[in-house]
């Protein structure tokens, strides 16, 4: 249950027979920033000393494309995962305990949330080099990039609606004010931009990617034909000598903006989770909760 400071304004604690979990929400985002951040640098740096992909703006899933960087992106994916379910959670609780009005928009960001996260879900655990599975990562990257973009534009449509509602502030949270509604409909706008970038010049590099018989010698030192099962270099292996590669470094630019735009989105709830706690009322099944006696908890103790 998600309650206000301010409503127990007055009681014996924060919350009165409830049990705190954490005293505010505004950890979520952070935790969720600093996650993406440190599996995003970890897997980059351990990728690029170990020379499993050339180190000038490599796609995102290249520098976890190879063990042991995998193990490590796809635990940090799964945590993201997690989180960002969190945040879309919370949020939605929020938005549907103290504005109403707001109900078939709020379901809507909710349900993008969740198909965010369930396609990082299966970025995290489908990774191997063969086609099937391959496929999969793919449909799972653009699920959780289209729908988290979703996300942000409806987030950012009722941040703009309920921005300055006279009231609120009494119940415990924090209006949304003008300024960040504008904030949270720029980043989505950028990260529109990000996103019809990354897909354009994704297909535009891949469409000149040359065949192994094309390669330049020096792209093929150190590795012989048919390493790979297809007729086509690695996406690890981009280098300056392939053809595309232009293309490719203005898609994995656009890739790793994208990200981080949302990242920054996810930190603008911190104002408004920071006014939130949540708390239980462990109960049996069928039974009417009835909090413990002080007494028999220090007789317990």
């Amino acid at each position: 249950m998600l309650r206000s400071p301010r409503m127990d304004r007055g009681k014996r604690g924060p919350f009165a027979g409830g049990r705190i979990f954490w005293p505010g929400l505004s950890w979520l985002p952070m935790v969720y920033l600093l996650v993406v951040i440190t599996t995003l640098l970890v897997d980059y740096v351990w990728s690029v000393v170990r020379r499993d992909v050339y180190p000038f703006f490599p796609f995102i899933s290249d520098v976890g494309a190879q063990q042991p960087e995998r193990s490590v992106f796809g635990l940090g994916l799964n945590v993201i995962s997690g989180l960002s379910w969190c945040i879309a959670f919370v949020r939605s609780v929020q938005l549907k305990a103290y504005h109403e009005d707001q109900t078939i928009l709020n379901k809507w960001s909710y349900r993008a949330g969740c198909l965010a996260a369930m396609g990082l879900l299966l970025v995290a655990n489908f990774q191997d080099n063969e086609n099937h599975v391959r496929a999969v990562h793919f449909a799972g990257a653009t699920v959780s990039f289209v729908c988290t973009l979703a996300y942000c534009w409806m987030q950012a449509v009722i941040s703009r609606r309920i921005s300055g509602v006279a009231g609120v502030e009494d119940m415990g949270i924090a209006p949304s004010s003008s300024r960040m509604a504008k904030v949270r409909m720029i980043l989505a706008v950028v990260a529109t931009v990000l996103l019809l970038m990354l897909l354009i010049f994704i297909v535009l590099s891949i469409r000149q990617l040359p065949t192994w018989q094309d390669l330049p010698s020096k792209c093929l030192e150190g590795k012989q034909d048919g390493e790979s099962n297809t007729t086509y270099p690695w996406e690890g292996d981009w280098q300056p000598c392939v053809k595309g590669y232009d293309f490719h470094v203005v898609a994995a630019f656009s890739e790793w903006l994208l990200c981080l735009t949302y990242c920054a989105f996810f930190g603008t709830f911190y104002q408004e989770f920071s006014r939130l706690e949540i708390s239980c009322h462990p109960q049996l099944a069928g039974h009417p909760y009835q909090p413990i006696p002080t007494s028999n908890l220090n007789h317990i103790m």
